[in-house]
């Protein structure tokens, strides 16, 4: 195993995360929200604070949305980085297909712990029924694209730390 700069890693790899999540999230609630829109989709993450304040926030909602997004792509990666560098996860996640599993499966505890655990403590609330369809095409995006991503990333890292 390389000697990966964790802290590298964890900036590369959370930004790129931020980047293509916050996409995804658009992209999704395009197709699912009656008021799709870029600047919709960050103050609805902007809600978990300010409430239903932060649709007439305009565009600095939007702004701590994209931050606050920004804030959970670095901490989930974090914790996925420290948990392949500390504990046996890398020799789990050896090939291909363990790593896409490794993947699959963090991007599950994402969106469950999200969903059942943090949303519930913040201005949000409960969390959607799990056979919602909103709460289905989430998980499914964090299991194909979020957790995957992560992992594939990472253990790049860490196998070719100078090249991510």
């Amino acid at each position: 195993m390389g000697t990966p700069n964790t802290p590298t890693t964890i900036l590369k790899v959370g930004a790129a995360l931020g980047v293509v999540d916050g996409i995804s999230a658009v992209v999704i609630n395009r197709a699912l929200s009656p008021t799709p829109s870029a600047v919709r989709t960050f103050q609805g993450v902007a809600y978990a604070l300010l409430g239903k304040d932060a649709f007439a926030g305009g565009v600095a909602s939007m702004s701590l949305g994209i931050a606050m997004h920004f804030a959970v792509a670095f901490t989930w990666t974090s914790i996925f980085t420290l948990a392949y560098r500390q504990t046996p996860l890398h020799r789990v996640a050896r090939g291909p297909v363990r790593l896409g599993a490794v993947g699959v499966v963090f991007g599950a505890l994402i969106w469950l712990t999200m969903t059942m655990v943090v949303f519930p403590l913040t201005r949000i609330g409960g969390h959607a029924p799990v056979t919602s369809r909103g709460f289905i095409v989430n998980l499914v995006h964090h299991m194909l694209v979020v957790g995957p991503l992560v992992a594939v990333l990472v253990a790049r890292s860490v196998r070719q730390p100078h090249h991510l």
